[in-house]
């Protein structure tokens, strides 16, 4: 008998999962530590603040003007991850997210993949019963493609109406 039929763990083997790095998750470097940050046209923002966060100190903020273009961060994650460690899995983006005024757009997060047809996975929350409250928002990837040179996460507002929204606390989870 070999030590793997006696043992019998060979059965429940379980391979590790590999970990997603995000740069600056809670936005406690209070600055864009990482992240690229684009505020909308006409008087649109995207800046770290520290006005009412989930947690810690600082958090992102995000304002829509009605007839201004997305407010939006991102970040590829190929400069603090191995992406080739990820071809072929799943994750969940999330984010802890709370809209702040009515009425209000919409927020979007979005996993695009740099380098390959595949395109992106993108979900939308709108605000709901949820004003002025931080409520968690997720979106879960497709198998990453064999072609992906890099993958980009994307928190955004919706291009509809105006509003205001903070995001922080921002995890990505294999699956």
């Amino acid at each position: 008998m070999g030590f793997a039929k006696v043992m019998g763990w060979y059965r429940g083997l379980v391979l590790a999962k590999p970990t997603i790095i995000i740069p600056n998750p809670g936005w406690e470097s209070g600055d864009e530590g990482g992240w690229t940050l684009t505020a909308g046209s006409l008087g649109g923002e995207c800046s770290v603040l520290s006005i009412d966060p989930h947690s810690g100190a600082y958090h992102l903020n995000l304002l829509k003007n009605q007839f201004g273009g997305q407010s939006f961060a991102y970040v590829n994650l190929g400069g603090y991850n191995s992406i080739a460690k990820l071809i072929g899995r799943i994750f969940t983006f999330t984010v802890w997210g709370k809209a702040i005024s009515v009425p209000t757009t919409a927020l979007q997060l979005q996993i695009t993949y740099i380098g390959s047809a595949q395109g992106a996975t993108v979900a939308t929350f709108a605000y709901g019963v949820n004003l002025g409250v931080y409520t968690k928002h997720s979106v879960t990837s497709v198998p990453i493609p064999t072609d992906a040179t890099d993958i980009r996460l994307f928190v955004a507002t919706s291009s509809a109406n105006s509003g205001r929204w903070r995001v922080d606390d921002m995890t990505a989870v294999v699956q």
